[in-house]
């Protein structure tokens, strides 16, 4: 599906009504495709103005957003992943929104696919590329590459970083059948032969 060159595209009353939580200039961002991949956490729904916290620098004051910008999981990239999207299906004709939407649809189940088989740096590194390819893409009008993944960055950044699998832990040895019967010796076996094919001797002095 290929739309109209973003340029030029303008926040409507009616978009941003929709998303009352998100800045205006994030909106903006979004439907211009200037929004970059390490910003998009300012679409993240979960993060409150209140959680944000000050540092005191030679300057006065200042914003502490570092915590905002570290994406230590999937949750942080899929959560603002959404209302990213949601934000262009609405601004995108109707007509073309249910195909572009499969696109998105695609990317959110790649991602969450390769989350869980490699180490999370990594395929971070490969939505940050992967996501401003697209931005560059969409200011052209083109959508279709959301749907497909790119093997050359898959080869260069995600492949060789594979999750180690934990060592199964070894199965505690079995007992023998020349031990004696805990049973028997505390009084609670007392049918021959021993129905755990144990010894019914002492355990102490055998």
């Amino acid at each position: 599906i290929t739309l109209a060159p973003a340029a030029g595209a303008s926040l409507s009353p009616s978009l941003r009504s929709l998303f009352p939580d998100t800045e205006s200039a994030c909106i903006t961002a979004v439907i211009t495709h200037e929004l970059k991949a390490s910003d998009i956490y300012k679409l993240d729904p979960r993060l409150k103005d209140s959680e944000s916290s000050f540092i005191l620098t030679g300057t006065g004051l200042q914003l502490n957003d570092s915590k905002h910008k570290s994406y230590k999981n999937l949750n942080s990239i899929v959560f603002p992943l959404h209302t990213y999207f949601a934000i262009l299906l609405e601004h995108i004709p109707a007509s073309s929104a249910h195909g572009i939407a499969s696109y998105f649809l695609w990317y959110l189940t790649h991602i969450e696919t390769l989350a869980t088989e490699y180490d999370w740096a990594a395929v971070l590194e490969y939505h940050i590329l992967f996501f401003n390819r697209r931005r560059t893409e969409m200011q052209s009008g083109h959508y279709t590459a959301w749907s497909s993944p790119d093997l050359t960055l898959l080869s260069t950044h995600v492949y060789p970083h594979r999750k180690m699998v934990a060592p199964s832990k070894p199965a505690s040895p079995k007992r023998g059948p020349g031990e004696s019967c805990r049973n028997y010796n505390l009084g609670k076996c007392d049918k021959t032969p021993c129905p755990y094919g144990r010894l019914h001797t002492c355990s102490t002095c055998g």
